[in-house]
């Protein structure tokens, strides 16, 4: 079964949101999100990627319905339905300009084991690589 790569080759990381290359090429960059760094136990209910310049979300993910979905950009998802830590929604984003950095935002929506239901959402700004 595939699994995603660890983040070996990490360029920015906010939290859960995670920047890393993609095949060497300068202006592209993949963008994870991930509920990794929540330290107690949750139920996932849902991972999101948006551009925070429009607010259009990108992708996202449900893993209580095995739904992943996906607009106009490469996106894929890992459901790990034993470990939510390890669910990840990621993206190709395109970064054309060396001194404007892109900013895209990641929510996740859990709860805690019989709590209620809650958000948290993560930004970050991908720069051009050179």
């Amino acid at each position: 079964m595939f699994e995603p790569k660890s983040y070996s080759s990490v360029l920015h990381r906010v939290s859960g949101l995670t920047v890393t290359p993609f095949k060497g090429i300068p202006h592209l960059q993949t963008l994870h999100c991930s509920a990794d760094t929540l330290t107690f136990d949750f139920e996932l209910y849902s991972l999101a990627v948006y551009e925070l310049s429009s607010g259009k979300e990108i992708a996202s993910l449900k893993p209580w319905k095995n739904e992943c979905i996906t607009s106009n950009r490469f996106s894929s998802c890992w459901i790990d339905k034993r470990d939510p830590r390890k669910t990840r929604l990621m993206t190709i984003v395109t970064v054309l300009d060396y001194h404007v950095p892109s900013e895209f935002g990641c929510n996740v929506t859990y709860s805690k084991i019989g709590g209620q239901v809650q958000k948290i959402t993560w930004y970050i700004a991908v720069k051009r690589r050179e």
